[in-house]
């Protein structure tokens, strides 16, 4: 396949979503295209500004943050994107999230919990803000 194909394959993915240089290059690959190709439109994209990975890193982890997901969750499903990243979420944000999130629905003690271990955050912050929570 040639690099004309290949680049507008890329140039119609990205004009539906954005995309990380990992998930793109997979994509490429998966088409059929060769290691070779895909390392050239990559660099192309990049180079034109096309494809960010820190931009794409910072919106998933806004995204994810404001979904009431902890800091672990959004740095595995950032790996999973191809983006290395260090959640830089807030503790007063955490926080927030978690008392939203025991606010919406009644849950035992431990459900709550596992519920908020299951979203990434921090076991210490979570026993802070359960009993914090179940003390009003």
């Amino acid at each position: 396949m040639t690099l004309q194909k290949a680049r507008a394959y890329a140039y119609r993915l990205i004009a539906m979503r954005a995309y990380s240089s990992a998930l793109l290059r997979q994509k490429l690959l998966r088409k059929g295209f060769d290691e070779t190709l895909a390392e050239q439109v990559i660099e192309e994209l990049t180079r034109y500004g096309y494809l960010n990975d820190e931009e794409f890193g910072n919106r998933a982890i806004k995204r994810l943050a404001e979904r009431g997901y902890g800091p672990r969750y959004i740095r595995e499903k950032c790996r999973q994107q191809g983006i290395e990243v260090q959640a830089a979420v807030s503790e007063a944000v955490q926080r927030e999230q978690i008392q939203k999130l025991l606010g919406k629905k009644p849950f035992s003690r431990e459900q709550a919990i596992r519920r908020l271990e299951r979203r990434g955050f921090s076991l210490s912050l979570i026993f802070e803000e359960v009993e914090k929570f179940s003390s009003k």
